[in-house]
C-alpha cells in the first residue's frame, strides 16, 4: 500500500473519532473507540507472513 494513502487513511479515521464516541454513552465508549483504531491501524496495515 502506498504510504501517503496509508497516511490519509489513518488521519481520516483518526479525525472521525467525534463521530464515534458519545460521552453521554449512546455510542462507543473512549475506551473502546480508542482499541478499535488501534487494532485497526496495527493490525490491519501488517503485512501476513
Amino acid at each position: 500500500m502506498d504510504g501517503r494513502l496509508a497516511t490519509r487513511l489513518v488521519f481520516g479515521m483518526i479525525n472521525s473519532i467525534v463521530e464515534w464516541y458519545r460521552p453521554d454513552g449512546r455510542g462507543a465508549g473512549a475506551r473502546e473507540v480508542g482499541d478499535a483504531v488501534v487494532r485497526l491501524v496495527f493490525d490491519g496495515l501488517r503485512r501476513g507472513e
